[in-house]
Parts: structure tokens; sequence; C-alpha cells
């Protein structure tokens, strides 16, 4: 199977898991879609019928009636239009909200390690831009060609009823929109596609530069920055590459409209010949001048139904693509009830060929507690981070309770029995959100008490850094878990909250039994009575 059949095929189970999925929605669209292009046909005829029989006669009374029927129909064919995309516009919101959905648990398999390699932009533009643009091309492909068949349909038995030899000089302009489509269109198309992708690109690029405001303004380098950034240079390329697209689309369009012009004038004079050998009448002119455009538009716009299809594909190719980023399920996995025991064996972690840890080994123990200290960039966080399987080991292995290997035990389970702080704190984006999460009334005592101070309608980002991380702390102690871990977490806390955060983590812990690993810097302390082992990292060895 070739590219391009694998490319129609993938976007034919698109259509059918996001489209024809919902049934009773997309048949309705269908149907008034189809009742409102079977009503555009009428009032054409019904104007051969007013000047063919009504104008010669001068009857007031029968031109009235016309006329009442033109406008009930019109009304009506808008009616139909009407309830036809709010239709389509509630079976594009069941897309993307499915789409969405998917996407984002799909998200949350994707290795850590690929995450931070990609970028947040990068995530953000396929699990929600992606499907907004692909819920438009896939219904207007869809919308688009079932409107131009009809229309054809329709058109060409009213068209061949009145002429059949207008009908055939309509036909005979089809091959020079066909050439036209075959030497400029598809490079037309082919531009289109690759300036969407660029400009993906460009707002990924964009999302990270706005990550950076508190660093640009801080540093005060802000008009240099736009000056000389590589964001910049980004920009310059997507202006470029559209100042390309739009130059030969407006030379696609100016001669499309030379075509689309001439028509009319032959069909013109070709019905007024036909006029003079008494073959079709005034108002049958009038009529065809009219629904001629119902064949020619539909053979005309063919190719763009083909523009919808290839951009729906590339939006398609770009969600697979990161689908194929998550880790592939393990139906044999193993279903990890406790951790008792995490060992470290001779693992190394590689990221990005540069080496954080090399040949550590460690055994943690439920019910003990831990600290790892050392310098800056020797891999504590990733430590951390290999020990709760955020990250898999480059070398060696991680063992969960002396029997069962990081490769082969079911993550999610795994993950249940842990808890972990990191930091910075990244919780979620509303403070309430992220309160709901707690459900100990203890533990929403203490927030309120801690953080929220009554306040409503918070923000994560509108914490102040201290207040974060007493938030992290105390989500972290609220989840039953075997083993608890703590990223710096008293980093940002006065000295009368680090006392008080610390009897609370080992009461909370220790005291019941549970294993306690925590990242310190500096000269943050915990209690000596509780006999904590302490790990030294060093660069790339320990």
């Amino acid at each position: 199977m070739d590219k391009k059949e694998t490319s129609y095929k993938l976007f034919w189970t698109y259509l059918k898991r996001y489209s024809l999925h919902y049934t009773f929605l997309f048949f309705s669209m269908f149907i008034f879609l189809i009742i409102a292009t079977l009503l555009q046909i009428p009032v054409p005829l019904l104007f051969k019928k007013i000047v063919d029989d009504v104008l010669p006669q001068k009857n007031l009374h029968l031109l009235t009636t016309y006329g009442v029927l033109v406008i009930l129909i019109v009304l009506l064919r808008e009616f139909f239009n009407y309830t036809s995309r709010v239709a389509g516009e509630k079976l594009k919101n069941r897309m993307y909200a499915k789409l969405v959905s998917e996407l984002l648990s799909d998200f949350f398999m994707v290795p850590y390690t690929l995450f931070k390699r990609y970028g947040a932009g990068y995530f953000q533009s396929r699990i929600f831009e992606e499907p907004k643009n692909l819920e438009d091309t896939l219904t207007e492909s869809i919308v688009f060609t079932i409107k131009l068949l009809f229309i054809f349909i329709f058109g060409l038995v009213a068209c061949i009823h009145i002429s059949w030899r207008l009908t055939l000089l309509v036909f005979t302009f089809v091959p020079l929109y066909y050439l036209l489509n075959g030497l400029v269109g598809e490079k037309v198309r082919k531009m289109a596609i690759k300036l969407e992708e660029i400009k993906a690109r460009v707002r990924e690029y964009a999302n990270d530069v706005i990550q950076s405001f508190k660093f640009i303004v801080t540093f005060q380098k802000v008009l240099s920055y736009i000056e000389n950034s590589s964001m910049k240079k980004e920009v310059q390329k997507l202006l470029d590459e559209r100042l390309k697209y739009r130059k030969l689309s407006f030379a696609f369009s100016g001669l499309y409209s030379v075509i689309s012009d001439s028509m009319p004038v032959f069909v013109f004079f070709l019905g007024i010949y036909e006029i003079m050998h008494g073959r079709l009448t005034i108002g049958g002119l009038i009529a065809f001048m009219e629904l001629m455009g119902y064949i020619s538009a539909p053979l005309q716009h063919f190719s763009d139904v083909m523009v919808e299809v290839q951009a729906a594909i590339g939006h398609i190719t770009r969600i697979e693509e990161f689908k194929s980023l998550k880790s592939p399920d393990r139906p044999r996995a193993v279903k990890i009830d406790e951790v008792k025991e995490i060992k470290l064996e001779s693992v190394d972690v590689t990221i990005e060929d540069k080496t954080i840890l090399r040949d550590f080994s460690f055994v943690f123990r439920k019910g003990k507690g831990y600290i790892i200290r050392g310098d800056n960039g020797t891999g504590k966080t990733t430590l951390l981070d290999t020990i709760s399987g955020l990250i898999l080991p480059s070398g060696g292995d991680v063992i969960i309770n002396d029997r069962f290997s990081i490769f082969s035990v079911d993550k999610k389970s795994y993950r249940d029995r842990l808890s972990v702080a990191f930091f910075p704190p990244l919780l979620l984006p509303f403070v309430d959100e992220n309160l709901n999460m707690l459900t100990d009334e203890k533990y929403k005592k203490l927030a309120d008490e801690h953080v929220v101070h009554g306040r409503k309608n918070l923000r994560f980002s509108e914490l102040s850094a201290g207040e974060k991380q007493k938030l992290n702390i105390i989500l972290t102690l609220s989840k039953e878990a075997d083993f608890y871990m703590f990223d710096e977490p008293f980093s940002n806390l006065d000295v009368n909250s680090i006392e008080f955060f610390k009897n609370l983590i080992i009461e909370e812990t220790i005291k019941k039994g549970k294993g306690l690993v925590v990242v310190l810097h500096g000269k943050d302390r915990l209690y000596k009575e509780y006999n904590f082992e302490t790990i030294y990292l060093e660069k790339k060895e320990v």
C-alpha cells in the first residue's frame, strides 16, 4: 500500500470515528443540507415562468402569487441552511471534545524524556490546535462534497430541461478548469499545506518565547531580543512563505476568473441565437444563466474538496505523529499493590546524549528516610524522576520489591503507590481544582490556613512562591502511598513555615511507617533522630 493510499485510508478512519460516529447529528446535517440545496432550483424556474407566461398576460394577481412563492421558498431554504449549519457546529463540538479527550489521555502516557525534549508548546499545539483545525477541514470536506454533488445533480436535470445545447456548451469549459488545476492548482495546494506546517511550528516556538516573559523583562533585553531573536527569523520565514503562496494564489485566481467570466458571455450569445431560432424563450435564458452555475461550480470546485481533504490529512498526520510518542500498552505488565522496596542496580541515565547518572546503585526501603544531596547538575531531580518511574534507566535496572523490573511493571499501579512533590511546583491552573483533590478534612483545613486564607477563585499563578510550595507539600501528603518523595520542599519557605512543614512531613510519613525520600539543597536539614540515610551525588558519578 503506497503512502497516498495509506493517507486516504487514515482520512476515512478519522471520518468514521469522529464524524460518522455521531450518526444522528451527521444525518441531520446531511438531510437538512440536501433539502436546502434542492430548494435552490425552483426560484430560477419560477422566474422563467414569470417572464414567459405571466408577463405576456400582464396578470398582476398571478405575478403576486409567484412573488410570494419565491419569498417562501427562499425563507424555507435559509431555514434548512441554518439548521444544517447548527447541526454541523454541534457535530464539530462533539468531534473536538472527543479528540481532545483522547489526546489528553495519550499525553499523560508520553515518556517524560520526550516531554522535556519537545517542550510544552509542541504538546499544546497537537492537543488543542490540531483538533480545532481538523474538525473544520474534516466537516467542511464532507459538507462541501455533499453540497456540490446534489447541486450538480439537481442543476444538471434543470439545465437539460431548459436547453441541452447550452448545457453542452457549459461542459466544454470543464477541461479548461481541469487544465488550470493541473498546471497551477496542485502547486497552490502543496504550498498551502506547507504554510500550515510552518504556522504550527511558529506557534509552538512563540509559546516557548512567551513562557520566557519574566527572564526577558528582568534582563531588560526586550528591544534587543525583539530585533535579534530567532523568533523574528522564524516569523520572517513564515511571512516570506506566505507572500509566495499569496502571489501564486492570486495568479491562479486571475486565470480562473478569466475562464469563469468568459463562460456566461458565450452562453448568453448562444442563448440569443437559440431564441432567434425559436428553440429557447427569454425566460428560459434568464433561468439558464442562473442555473448553469449549479453545473459548472461543482466541476470547478471539485479540486477544492481535494484541498480540504489534503489539509485534513495533514492535521491527521500530525496528530498520529503525536500519538506515536506515548508509551506502548503492556497487557502483561505486573500490577503493583504495595511498594516495599525500590532497588537501583547499576543505573545509568542519559538524556539527549548527556549522562546524568552513571552506575548508580542503592536500595530504598519502606519505613525509612533518605536525603539526597549534591551540587547543581549532579542529578538529584533526575534520580527522583528515575525512582518514581518518570524516567527509565538507559542502563541497569530499577527493581521493585526485590522482584520486578521497572520495565515490566504497570506504571500506573506503581505510581499509585508513590506520592511526589516536584520543584518548582507546577500544579493545576486553578487553586480550587487542586483543593478538590483533597478528600481529608485535615488537609483541607491546612490548605485554607496556610495557602488560601479564605480567598476565592484564585489562579495557581497568583499564589506566592511560598504558598505554591506549601500547597505542593499538602497535596503530596494527602495521597495514600507507600513512599513519599519531595524535591527541595523547603525552598521559598520562611523559618516558621520550614519548622511546621518539617514536623508535618515526619508525622505523616516516617511515623506512619512510610518511605521518605527528600532532595535537600544548601543548609536545609531534617531531624537527626530519625536516622536519615544521606546520598551525596557528584556529577556523572556517585
